[in-house]
């Protein structure tokens, strides 16, 4: 997506705030140039909002996005589509899925015959126990809060992963994407550590927010 708008004076002053509030740098290892955390963090800023609006909606807010997904792909490479047929890859179809409400739709040709009944992936109780044990986001080196932050299924739930507790973390809206574009392996030790290996073979471990972190020896 690509776009020009024009501001007035103060809805710049706005606008470039909210970049430099939700601007991040994950340390050495970011490699995002400038451009490319500023387009990340409008993206957050998006996200948060529509995690956290006033309007009626489901528990914790949730944005209403609504995508078609055929049930015969969920347990291979998910795609979807929106309601006007645009198209939705596999990765972000994937994400979205962590954290949703699922409408079950029964069809013969184009004639809908049931809708069935709403299931909730990661009701609120459950999701409030993750935030009290992650206290934000778990991706080493992020300190983004709860309210920026998706649960997220560590077995895919297109995958027969549990909705409990011991599969979930918390990932910020970027991270999220990150970990599920670029196939990250997370695992949750008993500890509440989080390992989070790269397709290089390279793991970082980090700890719950609450927890204070131990220096290197």
């Amino acid at each position: 997506l690509v776009g020009r708008f024009v501001l007035d004076d103060a809805g710049a002053v706005q606008f470039e705030q909210a970049i430099r509030t939700a601007c991040t740098w994950d340390g050495t290892s970011d490699n995002r140039d400038g451009p490319r955390r500023n387009a990340d963090a409008l993206v957050d800023v998006c996200a948060f909002f529509n995690a956290n609006h006033t309007h009626p909606g489901t528990p914790r807010q949730r944005p209403h996005i609504e995508l078609l997904v055929e049930a015969d792909t969920l347990d291979t490479t998910p795609t979807a589509s929106t309601s006007d047929q645009t198209h939705v890859g596999a990765v972000t179809t994937e994400t979205l899925l962590c954290d949703c409400v699922i409408h079950r739709v029964l069809r013969a040709g184009n004639t809908i015959l049931n809708y069935g009944r709403a299931t909730r992936t990661v009701p609120t109780d459950l999701f409030r126990a993750v935030a009290t044990r992650d206290g934000g986001c778990r991706y080493p080196g992020c300190d983004r809060p709860v309210a920026w932050c998706d649960a997220h299924h560590i077995h895919h739930w297109q995958h027969h992963g549990p909705t409990e507790l011991d599969n979930l973390v918390l990932l910020c809206n970027r991270h999220h994407h990150h970990v599920h574009r670029y196939h990250l392996h997370l695992k949750l030790l008993p500890n509440a550590n989080l390992d989070t290996t790269h397709p290089d073979g390279t793991t970082q471990t980090s700890q719950p927010h609450h927890q204070p972190h131990k220096r290197a020896p």
